[in-house]
């Protein structure tokens, strides 16, 4: 059919041979179907605002309520469709995730046959939609309600709404993972399990003996600080592709889940994306200059870039700036440049955390800080004009990440 015209709308009623149409400016246009109409369903990318794929379909797929470009032309002042064509937008894997509730970065990750396996803790009602969602990627998906009593006694599982998920494309690696993980009754001293989750081995032995040992005396919250610390010290460089200071999850236990839960608000707020997790690898890497956990999150950049590379740029850019951290829920991100001791600044930047604002008023008085053991110092072109205490020399360090080190 040459030159056609064409109605973009919703599907009122579909019959034998009659097509009703309510166009976008909220009118009934009612077609005539027959043998000869071609059906059809296009996917539609919102991202690159364009059909990215066209495939023919039966009359019986299309239904009222769905959106339809008719293609048609008036004979014997009827119109007559030569095609009906089903538009089904397709929503980003971020989207998707965060529909589910779930990792977005982690996903990709074994999408991207870069992680062999990985487990979470998902909503028990939304195990139909995960479930249908990786099988139809041809993953292997098992739940497990094992060990949620004794570990909903510790708040880190609420075990009558919450299971276990564990996925990967070999069902051995499953079954492999729940029997260490599942099994081992001291889950935290298993670097086992950081290797079977594809971590560097460095990574896992290094924060087995670096931070669970040695600062077992404390809490999660504040040997994950120790540890920043450490790592801050002994590291050459620091790549934004080795920073893990904006994942949240694993820092800390459940009975910080609302500070999570306002960070991730904030994080979502303060930047474009529709998902909290802002880092390229989940784990603690044993440095910010190592060069195994580089090369895996350089591998996940290149992944998350091919499927979405705003999403990608905007990512790398949050984590190339340099962080004065204080602990896991308090640090200030920047716009600037600097080493561990001193950093020249234009502003605060995002995202924000829960820092005490009296901290955040005494920065912005400046564009130049310096740091050592006891103390902060504020300067505004050359000239002291605040002072920050220290409570120790982990209260408060600089972590001079830069985009000039990917």
């Amino acid at each position: 059919m040459d030159n056609p015209s064409i109605c973009d709308g919703v599907i009122r009623e579909i019959k034998d041979s009659k097509l009703v149409v309510m166009d976008n400016n909220s009118t009934s246009e009612t077609f005539l179907l027959d043998k000869e109409t071609e059906f059809l369903q296009v996917i539609f990318s919102k991202e690159e605002q364009k059909p990215i794929s066209e495939m023919k379909i039966e009359k019986g797929d299309v239904r009222e309520g769905d959106i339809v470009s008719v293609f048609y032309k008036n004979e014997g002042g009827k119109k007559k469709s030569a095609a009906v064509k089903k538009i089904v937008n397709k929503k980003s894997l971020m989207e998707k995730a965060s529909e589910m509730q779930m990792d977005y970065i982690e996903i990709v990750a074994l999408l991207s046959n870069i992680k062999p396996l990985f487990y979470e803790i998902v909503q028990d009602g939304k195990i139909d939609e995960i479930k249908d969602f990786f099988e139809e990627r041809r993953l292997i998906c098992d739940f497990s309600k094992e060990r949620c009593e004794d570990l909903g006694k510790d708040g880190l599982i609420d075990r009558n709404k919450e299971s276990f998920l564990f996925v990967s494309k070999d069902r051995r690696k499953i079954k492999n993972f729940k029997k260490t993980y599942l099994g081992s009754s001291d889950r935290e001293k298993n670097a086992e399990i950081g290797i079977l989750l594809g971590y560097p081995k460095c990574c896992a032995d290094n924060f087995i003996k670096e931070t669970i040992e040695r600062y077992s005396d404390y809490d999660l919250e504040d040997r994950s600080k120790y540890h920043y610390f450490r790592m801050s010290s002994l590291s050459k460089t620091f790549s934004p592709l080795a920073n893990p200071l904006f994942c949240f999850y694993g820092r800390v236990d459940k009975s910080s889940r609302e500070k999570i839960e306002i960070l991730n608000e904030n994080i979502i707020k303060n930047t474009s994306l529709s998902t909290p997790y802002l880092y390229l690898t989940s784990h603690v890497p044993c440095s910010f200059d190592c060069k195994e956990t580089i090369e895996y999150a350089r591998k996940v950049y290149f992944a998350i870039k091919e499927e979405n590379e705003s999403v990608a740029e905007e990512l790398l850019e949050t984590l190339s700036k340099p962080v004065l951290f204080f602990s896991v829920f308090e640090f200030v991100v920047f716009e600037g440049e600097g080493s561990r001791n001193e950093l020249y600044y234009e502003k605060i930047a995002k995202p924000h955390s829960l820092v005490d604002d009296e901290i955040i008023k005494k920065i912005e008085k400046g564009n130049r800080l310096t740091v050592s053991d006891d103390k902060i110092g504020i300067y505004r072109d050359g000239v002291k004009v605040d002072t920050i205490k220290k409570k120790s020399k982990e209260d408060g360090f600089l972590i001079p990440f830069s985009n000039k080190v990917i």
